[in-house]
C-alpha cells in the first residue's frame, strides 16, 4: 500500500502539491497522460478505478471544475464529478484507505453574513456547484459506512503560478503589454489564497493523526475580500505599470457580489494559516 494516491495530478492544484509529496511514495493520476510520472485513469471508469492500487491516503482533486469547463459537456461534468468521486471512495474502501481528502468548491451562493464559515446555509445556483454539493455528500456517506476520515475541503479563489489564464488574475497579468486592460465588472470582491499556502493546509491534514469515521468540512481561503476593481490597482502597482482599465459592465448569471472566508475552523483544527499575503503573491508572480 503506498502512502499517497493523488487525483488530478497534472492540474493546477495536483501539480502543486506533487512537488511537495515523495514521488515514490504517490501514485499520481491524470485523465490525459501528461508526463511519464502520472497514471493515466478515467475516474469514471469504475472498473479502471477499482483496479488502482491501495494507498493509505487518496487526495481527490480530479474532475470537471469551473462553470465554464463544466458548462462545455454537462454530460462528462456530471460523470466525473460524481462518478469519479463515488468510485474512488468505493476503491479506497475496499483497499482499506484511512483519510480521503477531496477538494470541492464555494457552495455558500449570495452570503447572508461575512465571513462564511462552514455552517453557512449552501446555495448551488449552477450545475457545477451541485455536482460539487452532491459528491461532498457522498463523501460524508462513506465516512460514516466505512473506518475512513474524511475532509471535504471548501476551497475559495486560489492563484499562482500555471494556473489558467482564463482565471482573473492570469487575465489581468496578460494584458499588461497591452494598450489597455480590459475586464467586465470592477465590483465582484473575491477571497484570494495563494496556492502555497493551500498546500501547506493538505500538508497539515497530512501530518495530523487520523480519526477514523469522521468528517471535517473546512473553508480554505486567506480571509480577506477584494473587488476586481482593487485587485487590478494592486497588481499594476506591483508591476509598477499605469495601463488604462475599461469595464464592459457585463453581469455574469447567478454572480455572487462578494465573498470572505472564515477560515477559524481550519486554524484551529490543522494550526494552519496563510502565510503569503495578496501583495506578496501578486509580487512573485509580477517578477516570474
Amino acid at each position: 500500500m503506498k502512502p499517497y494516491l493523488l487525483s488530478g495530478a497534472s492540474g493546477f492544484l495536483g501539480r502543486h502539491l506533487r512537488q511537495q509529496l515523495p514521488p515514490e511514495q504517490t501514485l499520481a493520476l491524470a485523465h490525459h497522460h501528461a508526463d511519464p510520472t502520472t497514471e493515466s485513469c478515467d475516474l469514471s471508469n469504475r472498473q479502471a478505478v477499482l483496479k488502482l492500487a491501495p494507498a493509505d491516503t487518496v487526495i481527490h482533486l480530479g474532475g470537471i471544475s469551473g462553470i465554464p469547463h463544466f458548462e462545455a459537456d454537462p454530460g462528462r461534468g456530471w460523470a466525473v464529478n460524481l462518478s469519479g468521486t463515488l468510485n474512488l471512495l468505493e476503491q479506497a474502501k475496499r483497499a482499506g484507505t484511512r483519510r480521503f481528502i477531496f477538494a470541492s468548491t464555494y457552495v455558500y451562493g449570495p452570503p447572508l453574513y461575512l465571513p462564511v464559515d462552514e455552517q453557512h446555509p449552501l446555495v448551488t445556483p449552477h450545475a457545477y456547484h451541485r455536482s460539487k454539493r452532491m459528491a461532498e455528500e457522498i463523501c460524508e456517506e462513506y465516512a460514516h459506512s466505512s473506518e475512513m476520515e474524511v475532509f471535504i475541503l471548501r476551497t475559495f479563489n486560489v492563484y499562482g503560478p500555471h494556473q489558467s489564464e482564463t482565471m482573473l488574475i492570469p487575465t489581468i497579468l496578460n494584458q499588461l503589454q497591452q494598450p489597455q486592460i480590459s475586464l467586465r465588472d470592477p465590483a465582484p470582491r473575491r477571497d484570494y489564497l495563494y496556492v502555497a499556502d493551500w498546500v501547506q493546509a493538505i500538508l497539515k491534514i497530512l501530518e495530523r493523526p487520523v480519526s477514523p469515521t469522521s468528517v471535517h468540512y473546512l473553508n480554505l481561503g486567506s480571509g480577506q475580500t477584494i473587488s476586481v476593481s482593487e485587485l487590478v490597482a494592486l497588481i499594476q502597482q506591483q508591476a509598477k505599470t499605469q495601463i488604462p482599465v475599461t469595464y464592459s459592465h457585463a453581469l455574469r448569471q447567478n454572480e455572487v457580489s462578494v465573498v470572505q472566508a472564515d477560515i477559524r475552523k481550519a486554524r484551529v483544527l490543522l494550526d494552519w494559516q496563510p502565510q503569503i499575503s495578496l501583495e506578496e503573491g501578486i509580487r512573485s508572480l509580477c517578477a516570474s
